[in-house]
């Protein structure tokens, strides 16, 4: 692929140690990236050879939430809003955050506690909430016992408030009184490195990222300074009967505006859709990477077939009929080696090139 000039330059600045601050990557997906095992090793691959820069971008107070680098706790009853996270319309006032859910607790003396699992600190922490009228929110970072009250302040705006943990890389939130939002955290390192933020939710498509708020959502990009924007979508779409390449190709393109407002000298990577078993699929996975790829191309991002990394069409039941099994029993997703198959075969190009892919090479 031609392209991907600003990610080369600044791995290449990373890796000759010219450069101060970290090197970011915002990864967009579906429950492939929820999972954080395909990522993950992308984020592994990288992270070794130019440096560790920290988790990135954690959810806090979601129990069943899983990140690679940090281990996640949560006491009391929180709940998630919307309940239907992975919803094409519209909720409340749309305004949930760099990950597209807040949490909040039910019942005061909830905890979120988030700890980095391994990594040099010190840390810095910051942490993205909204306090409505009667809300309050406690937060202890690292080894320090006592707990510091989150200020209020911008009426119906997401505040951040940042902390360094230098010892013990552990942070709580605690909510006090009434139903505090958490939009999420984000952990960098102090020392440069690579930091992968994974912005996956189960069951989303490309237009689930178009129903929240577009300035608050652009605003929060804009806040992580991505050097590489990652958009991993077609699974879900791939359950519609009657796909049009139209459709696709306009939901991309749309969500790539808005990441342009966010990160406009950001370089972005489109990854078409993995296999999926079953005959049916076949020729709707074809037409939803046709649009997708027209969106990407106009964009001038690069362009990554993930089904061509697994061998092409009945590549999802070749992985599954393996030994062990790459390819997971529902025929939707991988299993943990799967994910770490197709996470190495971007990794690699990553790395040989020293910036962004063009097509897979078969494996």
């Amino acid at each position: 692929m031609e392209g991907g000039g600003r990610f080369r330059k600044a791995l290449a600045a990373l890796e000759a140690k010219e450069r101060s601050d970290h090197v970011r990557i915002l990864w967009l997906g579906d429950s492939h990236t929820a999972a954080d095992l395909w990522t993950g090793e992308v984020r592994r691959a990288l992270q070794r050879r130019y440096g560790d820069g920290g988790p990135g971008f954690v959810h806090a107070g979601w129990s069943k939430y899983r990140h690679e680098q940090v281990q996640t706790r949560v006491s009391g009853r929180w709940r998630t809003e919307p309940g239907d996270y992975a919803r094409m319309k519209p909720y409340d006032d749309g305004l949930l955050g760099l990950g597209g859910v807040r949490h909040v607790p039910r019942e005061p003396g909830a905890t979120a506690t988030l700890e980095v699992r391994k990594g040099e600190g010190p840390f810095l922490w910051e942490v993205a909430y909204r306090l409505p009228p009667g809300a309050a929110l406690q937060v202890t970072p690292g080894e320090e016992e006592s707990e510091k009250r989150l200020p209020g302040g911008g009426e119906g705006e997401i505040l951040h408030r940042r902390f360094t943990t230098r010892h013990t890389h552990r942070l709580s939130l605690r909510a006090v009184q009434g139903k505090p939002q958490v939009m999420g955290v984000t952990v960098e390192a102090s020392k440069p490195g690579v930091i992968l933020d994974t912005i996956g939710l189960n069951g989303a498509r490309v237009g689930t990222f178009l129903g929240w708020d577009e300035e608050g959502w652009v605003k929060e990009v804009k806040l992580r300074k991505p050097d590489l924007v990652v958009l991993a979508f077609g699974t879900n779409e791939s359950s519609d009967v009657k796909p049009e390449a139209e459709r696709y190709e306009e939901a991309t393109r749309r969500l790539l505006k808005r990441v342009r407002r966010g990160a406009p000298e950001s370089d972005c990577l489109v990854i078409t859709p993995m296999d999926r078993a079953g005959a049916e699929y076949g020729a709707r996975l074809a037409v939803i990477g046709q649009g997708m790829r027209a969106a990407a191309t106009e964009a001038g991002c690069a362009v990554w077939d993930a089904q061509k990394a697994m061998g092409g069409a009945g590549g999802m039941e070749r992985w599954a009929a393996e030994s062990p099994a790459r390819g997971g029993a529902d025929g939707v997703h991988l299993t943990a080696r799967g994910y770490q198959s197709l996470g190495e075969s971007l990794a690699r190009e990553l790395l040989t090139l020293g910036g962004l892919p063009s097509e897979p090479k078969d494996p």
